[in-house]
């Protein structure tokens, strides 16, 4: 198990909100947002164009919360606006 906790950046460009702006923007959206996951973080991509809209710091395999992962981190491009 890892004890160690590492500081999440977020993408340039996205700025970090929480959980609940993160899902209401999400679920205010127009346009079609899916998430897109890699190893160890996910982007929320718009469907169509595949323009990276939004991004969380877990991916489908980690980190984990009882790997000692931090809390999970929340981003999107429009960001603080939601």
């Amino acid at each position: 198990m890892n004890t160690q906790t590492q500081r999440v950046d977020v993408p340039a460009g996205m700025h970090q909100v929480s959980k609940e702006q993160f899902w209401n923007a999400v679920m205010s959206e127009k346009r079609n947002i899916h998430p897109s996951s890699e190893k160890f973080y996910t982007n929320w991509m718009i469907v169509g164009t595949q323009t990276r809209w939004g991004w969380t710091s877990r991916g489908f395999a980690g980190p984990f919360q009882h790997d000692g992962a931090p809390t999970e981190v929340f981003a999107h491009v429009g960001g603080g606006q939601s």
